[in-house]
């Protein structure tokens, strides 16, 4: 028999007093995006059909995954073809699962202004590629990427925390080659409860656990 009257009330008292004690943490979670970057060793991609590749950059163990990937261009004078060679790039899980909403995957002419996909499986640390082909609406099928999307593409990524970061492409400098676009968000740790009050609820389940026990003896 537990010194407070029953096993039960102490188990709550040490789980009242491993609350107080715990530290609360801050949670960071957020993307990278990048397109024609060197540093992926993108081969295949060039300014016609260049090289995207999407990163979860969320602190890992925090549990939150992308859900959805968007990249609107916003200027509608131009579209995407096609998409070829998705893959996915990181995924130490082997679950990353990615679905492909807008734009097809043949270069037949028929294009569009929104670019999406839908993932399941996406965790912090996992990152996935794909190309996409961007087109006049009219004219010479051969278009710099650059002039398409900078600056008034959208782009857009969800969470599964139900958050959404959003930013329009807009890089200082449109000479190069290569980009990145990233954003981040910090969720605050909680307010930790105050060591007063603590005290005050854990002595009232202890003496309201007495209390209970001394009426028993006499009944």
């Amino acid at each position: 028999m537990s010194r407070f009257g029953s096993p039960t009330l102490t188990a709550v008292f040490a789980a009242c007093a491993a609350l107080i004690s715990a530290p609360a943490l801050a949670v960071t979670f957020g993307y990278q995006m990048s397109i024609n970057d060197p540093i992926f060793n993108s081969t295949n991609g060039n300014a016609n059909v260049p090289d995207f590749q999407l990163e979860n950059i969320s602190d890992l163990g925090s549990g939150i995954g992308i859900t959805d990937f968007s990249l609107t261009i916003g200027n509608t004078g131009f579209n995407y073809d096609f998409v070829r060679i998705q893959s996915v790039f990181t995924d130490p899980m082997g679950d990353l699962k990615a679905t492909l909403n807008t734009v097809g995957t043949v270069n037949d002419g028929v294009g569009d202004d929104l670019l999406d996909y839908d993932f399941t499986g996406f965790d912090a640390g996992d990152a996935f590629r794909f190309e996409v082909d961007v087109d006049p609406d009219s004219g010479s099928p051969t278009q710099d990427f650059r002039q398409v999307l900078f600056p008034t593409a959208l782009l857009s990524v969800t969470f599964s925390n139900g958050s959404t970061l959003s930013q329009n492409l807009a890089p200082a400098n449109t000479g190069v080659t290569g980009y990145r676009f990233a954003q981040t968000e910090t969720i605050p740790a909680p307010v930790p409860l105050p060591g007063s009050l603590a005290l005050y609820l854990s002595a009232g389940l202890v003496g309201g656990g007495l209390m209970l026990r001394r009426r028993k003896m006499r009944a």
